[in-house]
Parts: structure tokens; C-alpha cells; sequence
């Protein structure tokens, strides 16, 4: 049965409004401000109201009684009327589905209940919906968590996941958040914060330390050598000493007889620095060599040595080839080390060449019998930046219980 049509105060608008065949479309153009009543023969009967507009001849659809929703055309997927006519809408009753016409087909707007949800139906709380192309929308399946994020997905859907800081972050984070404010600090730099703005890197050289300076960055810089006091800065260290005075002191005895070696008197280990550039050590040494009548012209040499390098030797004896006498001489030996203006240059030799002994007994002396045939002084390139021995040997040419060098006292100054 064919719905009555009306307008305004009564005048009815059949010229511009027809039914379809089916009895379910109205077709044509309502005047500016025309309306139509449509009253169906379904139970219960809903009223509604279509206004017209003359310049797009759109019809608009309004319930009278909530003024939210009107009712679309039903159908069934086997009795789908043509899709000719752009915009048209009709529901699907057996897929439950809203369809729109194209001109050729009829597009589905929606599936089921949910509005383009999948069959679960309805939309989930905070659900994400993400397209389907041609086919119908769908609800991502988790709502992730407080730590996760949303990740792009080039080949599928998009998914849920923690921020990996080495894929998912580019650019530099400044320091108001956390962050250094600089993309690639300086190598081998100290970072020194700067409050909200990026971090500044300060570099040191050799034997630098920062110092603080009171509401402003540390200053890198040397330490200053005092008074009686030398500093030497290397890569990763500063060695500070005594400008002068006594390094060594030793009173205990060493002695040794009746042996053909070389055997150490003295030794001490002269701290890196020291020496510098121009400083010098002197080390004096008291010692008696002890013999018997019944040795003739027994030697003892003395070796004076720095870094394992021998500056110095000196032979000690008879003179004149007779026997010393029964008892003991004593004396003593002085030697110097000096740098030769750089740290691996060094001058040393013996600064006593008059030096004699006298026999307790016979009277008789033991002095210098082999010295040097070119120079008193000898010569070394040692680096004296780092910790060096500086050592005295005493060897004797004749093995004999009765012959004996003891070292009585010894001390190693630094003179400047």
C-alpha cells in the first residue's frame, strides 16, 4: 500500500514526489521548505518527517519524536534491488549490514552490530580501529599497556610494544629531560653539567686536574711546584719530590769476602722526576776493605750505575804491588748524577779521585790504581720519568776468607 504524500497547509507536492515499484523509495525534489509525511503499515506505526531542499534535492530524514535516528529501506542479501543510484542506503536484514549505492554495486558500510567491528560485535572500550581496505574495518586485539607503544607495521597490522632506544628514537635528548643535550660527546672528554642546557666536555692533557672555581665550571690545569719542590706531569700521572735534601740514609753493614762476583753495596730506587731536566743526586758511601799479609795486591773494583747503565768504574789496591798488611783501610767514595738538560740525558762519575786508605796495621796505603783512560765522568740515556735504580758493586780480584769490602754507612742527597 502506497503512503499518502503532503506538504505545507495542505498543499499536496505529487508532482515532484513518486514512489518506486517497490513502494520503498520516494523519487523526485521537494521544494524549499516542503516536507512529506510517511506513514508505513508496520506495528507499531512510526511517524516520520522528510524535509526538502530544492537546491540539492537531498532529503533529509528526522524521527519526530527524539529527532536522532530514521529508518532505512530492508532488504535481504538475495533480493537486492540495482545499484544505480549513487547514495542510496539500504540495511541487509540476514547479514546484518548498511549498504550504499555506488552506481554499480553496493558497498557495505558496516558488519554486524558494532559498526565495522569484526563478529565479536560490539566495539570494545579504548578499543584502536584500524582499516581493512575493501573489507570491513577491525578492532586492534589489545588495548597494550602503560609501557608500550604503538609500532607501524609496513607488511600487517600495527602492534603494541616496548620503545627500543635503538631503532624507535632519532635527534638528541636535551638535558631538561634527562638527556646529555649533545649527540656525540668529545673522546676521552669529562662532562660537566650545565643545569637545563647541554653538557659541556672538558679535555685534559698530561698531569692536568680540574680544579674547582666557585658558581662556574672546574678548570682543568697543572699543579705549581713550591719551594724546594718538582713536579713531573706524565700521561696519567704526576710525580711530585723533594727539591732537595737527603733521599737515602743507611747505617746498616753490608759485607761480603772471599768471592770473585760482583756484589752490591748499595742500591736505592730513585723515584720518576727526580732527576728532571737539570737536577742532580750525590750518593757518599763509607766502607773498609779488610786483607791479610798473605795476599798480595789484592783490587777491588767499584762500579757506579744508574738505570742499569755504568757510569763510573774504579779500582782500589795496592800501589805498589806489596802486600797491604794484615788489617783494614777505610774510606770514602763520593759520586754525582746529574741531569743533562732532558729527562733521558744523564752525566755521573766519581768525585774523590785523591781518595786514599791506610792500613790500620802496616802503615801502608791503598789508593786509585785503575782509573778511567778518557774521562772521570760517564754518561747515560735513561728515562728518568719513570722509577730508575741507582746501584754501587764492589767485585775483588782475589777469593780469600781474609780479604773482605764492607759498606759501613751511605747517604743520597739531592743537591738540586
Amino acid at each position: 500500500m502506497a503512503p499518502t504524500n503532503y506538504a505545507p497547509n495542505g498543499v499536496q507536492d505529487n508532482a515532484n514526489i513518486v514512489f518506486d515499484s517497490s513502494q520503498k523509495w520516494l523519487i523526485g525534489q521537494l521544494a524549499t521548505g516542503r516536507f512529506i509525511l510517511v506513514k508505513d503499515n508496520q506495528t507499531p506505526s512510526p511517524v516520520e518527517a522528510l524535509s526538502g531542499d530544492a537546491t540539492t534535492g537531498m532529503l533529509t530524514a528526522l524521527d519526530l519524536a527524539t529527532n536522532t535516528s530514521f529508518r532505512l529501506p530492508v532488504y535481504t542479501t538475495t533480493t537486492l534491488p540495482p545499484a544505480t543510484t549513487n547514495g542510496r542506503l539500504i540495511y541487509t536484514s540476514d547479514d546484518g549490514n548498511v549498504r550504499v549505492a555506488n552506481g554499480a554495486s553496493w558497498i557495505i558500510l558496516s558488519a554486524g552490530a558494532g559498526a565495522g567491528v569484526t563478529a565479536s560485535g560490539a566495539l570494545g572500550t579504548n578499543q584502536v580501529i584500524i582499516g581493512g581496505g575493501a573489507a570491513v574495518v577491525q578492532a586492534l586485539g589489545t588495548l597494550g599497556t602503560t609501557t608500550t607503544v604503538l609500532h607501524g607495521n609496513a607488511a600487517g597490522a600495527p602492534t603494541f610494544g616496548a620503545v627500543n632506544v635503538g631503532t624507535d628514537v632519532t635527534g638528541t635528548l636535551g638535558a631538561a629531560n634527562g638527556g646529555l643535550g649533545v649527540a656525540s660527546p668529545t673522546a676521552h672528554g669529562i662532562l660537566v653539567g650545565e643545569g637545563a642546557s647541554a653538557v659541556t666536555p672538558l679535555t685534559l692533557t698530561n698531569g692536568q686536574v680540574l680544579i674547582g672555581s666557585t658558581g662556574n665550571d672546574p678548570v682543568a690545569a697543572t699543579l705549581s711546584a713550591g719551594a724546594g719542590v718538582t713536579i713531573t706531569n706524565g700521561a696519567g700521572t704526576i710525580t711530585i719530590a723533594s727539591g732537595g735534601g737527603a733521599l737515602d740514609k743507611v747505617t746498616t753493614n753490608a759485607s761480603f769476602s772471599n768471592s770473585l762476583a760482583e756484589n752490591t753495596l748499595y742500591t736505592f730506587s730513585v723515584p720518576g722526576g727526580t732527576l728532571g731536566t737539570n737536577n742532580k743526586l750525590r750518593l757518599t758511601v763509607f766502607f773498609q776493605l779488610r786483607g791479610t799479609d798473605s795476599v798480595n795486591a789484592a783490587t777491588t773494583t767499584f762500579r757506579f750505575k744508574y738505570g742499569g747503565t755504568t757510569l763510573h768504574t774504579i779500582a782500589h789496591g795496592n800501589g805498589d804491588g806489596s802486600t797491604v798488611g794484615t788489617g783494614s783501610g777505610a774510606g770514602t767514595l763520593l759520586y754525582d748524577l746529574m741531569a743533562d738538560g732532558a729527562t733521558n740525558a744523564q752525566l755521573g762519575g766519581y768525585t774523590a779521585p785523591g781518595l786514599v786508605f791506610k792500613c790500620t796495621t802496616s802503615g801502608r796505603v791503598m789508593v786509585p790504581t785503575a782509573f778511567p783512560t778518557t774521562s772521570l765522568l760517564g754518561t747515560a740515556a735513561v728515562d728518568s720519568t719513570s722509577n730508575q735504580s741507582l746501584v754501587l758493586t764492589a767485585q775483588m780480584d782475589t777469593a780469600d776468607p781474609a780479604v773482605s769490602v764492607t759498606l759501613l754507612a751511605a747517604t743520597l742527597e739531592k743537591l738540586s
